[in-house]
């Protein structure tokens, strides 16, 4: 979607190494839920591109932050940058059954080439801890088993028209 819409993409995984003077193939060591992927660490990860997507819009680019956003108070950072810049947000919220996730998670470590430290374990947490973006919040469901990259577009043109 970066190119389609010449948006740039802020990426949690790849600023959360950053703030930590970590490459973005460094394996951080830390748990699920302590070190780098703390509650406090996760805080100020998800406010730094707030920050930095408030300023890119107010620009004028076109930005996509890329974070799991969870929970509705990291969605609200967001929703809450978009309107500083006087400028729109809109969650796209991504499902794929449990197996497809599964097996990207394990496709993704196989590879051994991406910023994302999440494992089955992290996406177990995370599909019991996701609080699920519902009116009035601006989201457009959509899964990713069956939506086509053109689908998601012709999606978010249909939303904001």
């Amino acid at each position: 979607m970066v190119p389609e819409l010449s948006a740039i993409r802020l990426r949690s995984d790849v600023l959360r190494k950053h703030r930590y003077s970590l490459a973005s193939d460094d394996a951080s060591q830390s748990s699920l839920r302590e070190g780098l992927y703390g509650i406090q660490a996760t805080k100020s990860v998800y406010e730094q591109p707030a920050v930095l997507a408030a300023g890119l819009l107010r620009c004028g680019e076109n930005v996509i932050v890329d974070c799991t956003n969870l929970r509705s108070w990291q969605r609200k950072l967001f929703y809450e940058a978009a309107q500083t810049a006087a400028s729109h947000c809109i969650v796209l919220y991504l499902t794929a059954p449990s197996a497809v996730l599964e097996s990207r998670i394990l496709q993704r470590q196989a590879q051994g080439k991406d910023v994302s430290e999440a494992d089955l374990a992290v996406l177990e947490w995370q599909l019991e801890q996701v609080e699920v973006p519902t009116e009035p919040e601006p989201v457009l469901h959509i899964s990713t088993e069956c939506a086509s990259l053109q689908k998601i577009l012709s999606s978010l043109k249909a939303f904001y028209s």
